[in-house]
């Protein structure tokens, strides 16, 4: 009998990730609050920034008060990748909109990106 190899193993947990996530966008795991606090998050990066051009953006966690997402942007005069970011949080009674450090010491940074 042959036992599958590590490379396999991490492949396919890599897969039934993929369709995990896939399942959840088309609309298994949707959140209308927390989409429209995402739009609100990217137009302020818009609104603020008006030199950068707006890629994307991320959940980066949901707290009891707030979301708080990772807008993802490129600044034409610079080549970067990573993409850099920004950490905005949207307030879930109000819609208030907070910039957020993005450091090492945040609990929100992701790590390698600038």
């Amino acid at each position: 009998m042959r036992l599958p190899t590590v490379h396999s193993v991490q492949v396919k947990s890599i897969n039934l990730l993929g369709r995990a996530l896939h399942a959840a966008r088309l609309g298994g795991g949707r959140d209308p609050a927390a989409e429209e606090a995402m739009a609100r998050a990217a137009e302020h990066v818009r609104t603020g920034y008006p030199d950068l051009s707006v890629t994307d953006a991320s959940l980066r966690a949901t707290e009891p008060s707030r979301y708080v997402f990772a807008v993802y942007y490129r600044d034409p005069s610079i080549l970067d990748i990573p993409r850099r970011y920004k950490l905005i949080a949207v307030a879930r009674r109000d819609g208030a909109v907070e910039e957020l450090e993005a450091s090492p010491h945040s609990p929100y940074w992701i790590r390698n990106r600038k």
